[in-house]
């Protein structure tokens, strides 16, 4: 038996949609994990992250509201602001985000 822990986050940019879940941007969404990841995950409020997953880990509820699995395969990574980016810890980091956004934006998901 898991234990599920949840977080209510709201996309503020969305890359690339499923066939689902292209309504998301600006709406609260859940995320759910285990609960035993909490500490792992070290999700901060009021921070942005990069989350990068698999269709296979949305769920659509009875309400039609969508739910995002945060999996072992999840990809999470902390998402610096404009004014972080320009601070030597961040600035690689916040650089190769940007580089990847402006490359889904022009040439979408390349299979």
């Amino acid at each position: 038996m898991y234990l599920i822990l949840t977080f209510l986050y709201v996309f503020s940019y969305i890359l690339i949609t499923g066939t689902y879940d292209v309504n998301s941007l600006n709406k609260l969404c859940t995320f759910l994990s285990q609960l035993h990841c909490r500490e792992s995950l070290d999700l901060k409020k009021g921070k942005e992250y990069l989350i990068m997953g698999a269709s296979k880990d949305i769920y659509i509820d009875e309400e039609k509201t969508f739910q995002y699995l945060l999996g072992e395969k999840t990809w999470i990574e902390y998402w610096p602001t404009d004014a972080e980016g320009q601070t030597d810890e961040y600035r690689v980091p916040y650089l190769e985000i940007e580089v990847m956004v402006m490359h889904y934006q022009t040439f979408g998901c390349e299979h």
